[in-house]
């Protein structure tokens, strides 16, 4: 005798940046505005683990997470050439959530570490 059917999926939940903001599902948080070390204004990267770059305008794939700040590029690590990175994304604005709460979360919280390159001077 076969079981019950399995109920729908549930709909994909959007990422929580801070008790304000949050982002669309499969997006990661990254700061874009922060004072102290506290996020005031949080932006969406269009993957999920993303890392954030120092810029605070971009991010990169997990895969390629050092933001090559120069050439606007993700590397899989710092020295390695342009042939095995890819351009970095942009980041969005994150949604306001209702009723606005306090609470602001440090801004390292959420998204990997930031790693960005800058080239040495020969």
């Amino acid at each position: 005798k076969p079981g019950p059917k399995p109920g729908p999926k549930p709909e994909p939940q959007p990422v929580e940046c801070d008790a304000a903001s949050e982002c669309p599902p499969s997006t990661t948080c990254c700061c874009l505005r922060d004072l102290g070390g506290f996020c005031f204004t949080w932006g969406c990267c269009p993957m999920e683990g993303a890392t954030c770059c120092e810029d605070k305008e971009h991010c990169c794939p997990n895969s390629l997470p050092v933001c090559d700040t120069d050439e606007g590029r993700c590397l899989p690590k710092p020295g390695t050439g342009y042939a095995q990175s890819v351009p970095w994304s942009t980041k969005v604005p994150a949604k306001r959530k209702l009723p606005f709460t306090t609470g602001f979360r440090p801004s390292s919280s959420k998204g990997q570490q930031m790693q960005d390159i800058r080239p040495v001077a020969a």
